[in-house]
């Protein structure tokens, strides 16, 4: 939905339920619809996970205060209904208003005034009681500063309005309202970065918490709140108080949209904002709630049980007084913006990963030997713990967060039992067996305490898996271990438990490297249904799920009375390829070690991601991945040998970084979990190896011949992660910094490139055009046209917008073109008008002089600017070149030769030679079947035809072109987009085909491709 409406005063007063075409990264919350401004920076408090935060010692107390409603109420509705509170988007007025406040000594009184017209949208509408709140929230899209006002009354043009108080915020600052200082809100705080948006719901996350009100607050505040207006005792809540849905509280009945909105109240919460009715929480006005999804939202909301929330203990994150910045945890330690790979690498091992080019984030290596042995991990290196050191220096010294997977106790003596299962819970009940343990891990985290910087600690990863099977679906504290009895001194008073094992580990942690991130294992197998493997399509993953997090919350994560909980969550897939265990002949009707990445029969991924994502949900604790199989089914290496065993999940992972980012995943650790299984260097020493160019056929592995490429690596996986891996973090083989295809929802995606920050995504299909900022940093950043002559930001860093033509409601933008200087550039419309913009502060350019215009037809498609930005051309729907100039300018010379097709719209696209002037220029036109045609002016010579492209004659489905760097008029090659993502190499003759695009966006018969960009 999008309403707007322009005002006299230039106000552009938008509200907007827009989807994203792809989905938001968790715990980055979202830009405003129809700007670039994200409210409050990413460490804000608003923003910051409190879903690891203790509860408040006053949580029982305050509930018990709080029960004028037994469920949650959402605040909000429709503009038919006037509930909720818009959002008013606005540009930069020429003059501005400051109201008369009643509150004037708290109030702001910014020197551009505050941007409100009497078109400006309030809370409750126009019509609203002079006495009740009527809020006005408006957000200056090009300076991204919050303007919100209390009781804004009417008022009309020429006057001064008179409202109860005003604040202002820079959303790029976390700088606090001075102490006792009121807001438009009564708890000081801001109110627009802490409504319910569903711009966000449809995008899948909201990062930010949620403000509510409660019927009487303590007469008191806490932090982030400045100010307060309670009347009660300290038995009720202050303002600024923070309350957390139990992450126990199971959400997987709700609809997928309101499920967005749950996982935003166990992660960020609801902050207490105001007085009112209790659990009355905030939303945008927004004609989405009336829709079908959207009232489905509202109607299970209101069914939230008030009593499933707890408030948190938010005392020890602030960072810094005066300010709303969040302290770091341990995990902010971690790249959290995308999902990250790393590898399994011994000390001998690093020269590969530091020679591979990839810029790894993680390293991991096993520290063994057990404890009671001759050979522990301590003793490798001299002095003790050397090795844990040197490994940690070594790591971090190349920009590699170290990871060790402490996997000692079954190794240790005496070790007795059948299988590993006894043999690890007999050395967990050793009294002498668990003082070496808890001495030995203690020396690990001294070592990682003088290291002093991120180091991830893997404690157990089999280990908890047998014991959550031990316990039966009761938790940690049922089974024994020797914790107290063991007799070391750091564990005195704790239980003999399996949970106190947990809680001695982490208060170690606590004691001697507060610095070290701790991970506990969720065994794919724990739960007794193998979700890694079964072939058993009735598997509900979240119930799978839930059993594995219910015993792991009870094992420390959930609480620790001894100190902290545990940080992070991993989970293997499998300790060896799936071809391996094919040969081996482990594969039946009921598992299989191969899963399907068409996603339909079982195992597959999608029900591995509803695995991971159930745990994110129930844990409340980010999620890796960890000694992924290296095997893959692209290079004919992999002929299912020693060392040379296929398997897909590498190939899936790499290429659905999103889908694993979006369950929760924030890294993938690959890794040969045993002998002979496929690795990423030349551990068989046979060198390049391509099989004789023979492909290997595996049908149960869903490959038919398909390892067809030849490698040129003597890796043992043919060098596929150091390609791939390497692609995703935008080191390409290709000659260009980066290759982009836009869909027509605004999405930005990457072709064998490094992935865009930021960028617009729309409901309806509104995006037209897409072009990269000039600069060295292209084409990182840059900008995007919707329909309505709207310019959006992608990349970073963001372009701030200066001025811009804009028509609201008419489907009339075309195509844009920035200036060389990248300060400006100019508009074309589909009647063939020219229109600047400005970026910035930097003056707009200068008009159009003589440009081509076809008033009422549709016709015009492209625009082109010449280097000198004096003038260029306009390419029609049937092929028309049209010469047009910038005041002051002569017009380009006509072209001499070109295509044209009278009354058939196929012309799709245009290409100028670097080379060409005002006086000389060539290049070439794409017609709608991909076919290519050179055109000149009297004074160029002739473009050669093209000697090799994709061409589907009859079928309107080429829609874009791009022209690799350095080509030129005579020795051009690039690549053709069609309408469903599809790119195809295309060259002039005598030059080599470039190389096909190995990962893009495909849309198979879905015509949304709309352009295609690049530096």
């Amino acid at each position: 939905m999008m309403k707007v409406r322009m005002a006299a005063a230039a106000l552009a007063s938008v509200v907007m339920a827009v989807p994203m075409a792809f989905g938001q990264a968790p715990g980055i919350a979202a830009a405003l619809p129809g700007t670039t401004c994200s409210f409050f920076p990413a460490d804000s408090v608003f923003n910051a996970d409190i879903s690891a935060l203790p509860v408040n010692a006053q949580s029982t107390t305050w509930m018990g205060n709080m029960t004028q409603n037994a469920n949650l109420h959402p605040d909000l509705g429709t503009f038919g209904q006037w509930y909720g509170i818009p959002i008013n988007v606005a540009p930069t007025p020429a003059s501005g208003v400051t109201p008369t406040f009643t509150y004037n000594p708290e109030s702001d009184h910014p020197a551009e005034g505050y941007p409100i017209d009497q078109n400006t949208w309030i809370e409750g509408g126009p019509a609203a009681p002079s006495g009740s709140d009527r809020h006005g929230l408006v957000v200056d899209k090009n300076l991204c500063k919050l303007y919100e006002i209390y009781n804004l009354q009417n008022f009309t043009s020429g006057q001064t309005p008179q409202a109860g108080s005003g604040a202002v915020w820079n959303m790029n600052s976390n700088a606090m309202r001075p102490d006792t200082w009121t807001s438009a809100d009564a708890a000081g705080l801001p109110m627009a970065p802490l409504l319910l948006r569903p711009d966000e719901i449809l995008a899948g996350s909201i990062a930010h918490a949620i403000r509510f009100t409660a019927h009487c607050t303590a007469n008191a505040y806490i932090w982030p709140a400045s100010h307060q207006a309670g009347s009660c005792s300290s038995a009720f809540p202050p303002m600024g108080a923070r309350f957390r849905l139990r992450s126990s509280f199971d959400i997987s009945g709700f609809s997928a949209t309101t499920q967005v909105v749950l996982r935003a109240f166990q992660h960020y919460g609801l902050i207490l904002a105001d007085n009112g009715s209790d659990w009355f929480f905030g939303g945008s006005t927004d004609d989405w709630w009336g829709t079908a999804a959207g009232s489905t939202v509202v109607s299970e909301l209101k069914t939230i049980p008030a009593n499933q929330f707890d408030a948190v203990d938010e005392s020890k994150l602030q960072a810094v007084a005066g300010s709303y910045q969040a302290a770091a945890s341990r995990v902010a330690a971690l790249p959290r913006d995308r999902l990250h790979f790393g590898l399994s690498n011994n000390p001998d091992q690093l020269s590969w990963m530091t020679t591979s080019g990839v810029p790894w984030r993680y390293r991991y290596l096993y520290l063994a030997g057990g404890v009671n042995t001759s050979n522990p991990w301590q003793n490798w290196n001299s002095p003790p713990g050397a090795y844990a050191a040197n490994f940690m220096n070594s790591s971090g010294a190349n920009g590699y967060v170290p990871v060790f997977t402490y996997y000692e106790l079954l190794q240790s003596l005496p070790s007795t039992g059948s299988n590993e299962s006894d043999r690890d819970f007999s050395n967990l009940n050793n009294t002498s067996t668990m003082a070496a343990f808890y001495a030995n891990f203690k020396l690990l985290l001294q070592t990682a305490g003088a290291y002093g910087k991120a180091v991830v600690v893997h404690v157990e990863p089999d280990l908890w898996g047998y014991l959550e099977q031990r316990a039966g679906g009761q938790d940690a504290s049922t089974l024994t271990a020797s914790v107290a009895s063991s007799g070391f001194a750091e564990a005195a008073g704790i239980p003999n438990t399996a949970q106190g094992f947990a809680w001695t580990l982490l208060k170690l942690r606590d004691m001697y490297a507060p610095n070290a991130i701790l991970a506990l294992h969720a065994s794919a197998w724990g739960s007794g249904i193998d979700i890694a493997s079964s072939t058993d399509p009735t598997v509900n993953p979240a119930s799978v799920a839930d059993a594995t997090a219910a015993f792991l919350n009870s094992a420390g994560i959930t609480s620790n009375p001894y100190g902290s909980t545990w940080d992070v969550v991993f989970n293997d897939l499998d300790d060896h390829d799936a071809g391996w265990w094919e040969a081996q002949g482990s594969d039946n009707a009921n598992l299989t070690h191969w899963w399907d990445p068409t996603n339909t029969k079982f195992p597959n991924f999608s029900r591995y991601l509803a695995w991971v994502g159930e745990l994110r949900a129930k844990t409340a604790r980010p999620q890796i991945a960890w000694q992924v199989p290296v095997g893959n089914q692209y290079y004919l290496t992999m002929n299912n040998t020693c060392g040379h065993y296929q398997d897909n999940v590498a190939q899936y992972f790499i290429s659905h970084p999103n889908d694993l980012f979006n369950a929760g995943l924030i890294a993938v650790l690959f890794g040969a979990g045993n002998a002979c299984q496929t690795t990423y260097t030349d551990t068989q020493g046979d060198g390049v190896t391509n099989n004789s160019g023979a492909p290997t056929t595996d049908t149960l592995g869903y490959c038919n011949a398909c390892n067809t490429q030849a490698s040129i690596y003597s890796d043992d996986d043919g060098g596929y992660l150091r390609v791939f891996v390497g692609q995703y973090y935008g080191v390409s083989a290709h000659p260009w910094k980066g290759l982009y295809t836009l869909d027509a929802y605004g999405g930005a995606h990457p072709a064998d490139s490094p992935p865009l920050a930021g960028g617009p995504s729309f409901a309806t299909p509104l995006a037209r055009a897409a072009r990269a900022a000039p600069g060295v940093n292209a084409p990182q950043n840059g900008l995007i046209l919707d329909a309505y002559g709207g310019l959006h930001s992608y990349g970073s860093p963001v372009l701030q917008i200066g001025q811009e033509p804009y028509y609201p409601n008419l489907d009339v933008a075309r195509d844009f073109v920035f200036l060389p200087s990248g300060t400006g550039g100019y508009e074309l419309d589909a009647w063939g008008g020219i229109h600047p913009f400005s970026i910035g502060a930097n003056p707009m350019p200068p008009a159009a002089g003589q440009y081509p215009y076809f008033p009422g037809l549709d016709v015009a498609k492209k625009i082109e600017l010449l280097a000198d930005a004096s003038g260029g051309y306009v390419l029609d729907a049937y092929g028309g070149l049209h010469p047009w100039s910038v005041t002051g300018h002569a017009l380009p010379v006509p072209m001499a030769e070109y295509g044209y097709w009278y009354g058939q719209n196929i012309a799709r696209d245009i290409w100028f030679a670097p080379a060409s002037t005002a006086s000389s220029g060539s290049g070439y036109v794409l017609d709608a079947y991909g076919g290519f045609h050179p055109f000149w002016s009297a004074a160029a010579p002739p473009p050669p035809t093209m000697a090799q492209y994709g061409y589907w004659y009859g079928n309107d489905i080429a829609r874009g072109v791009w022209f690799i760097p350095g080509s030129t008029a005579s020795t051009a090659t690039g690549y053709t987009l069609d309408a469903f993502g599809g790119l195809h190499p295309f060259t002039s003759p005598a030059q080599s085909l470039p190389a096909p695009i190995s990962q893009y966006a495909y849309w198979p018969g879905r015509d949304i491709a709309r352009a295609i960009w690049g530096a």
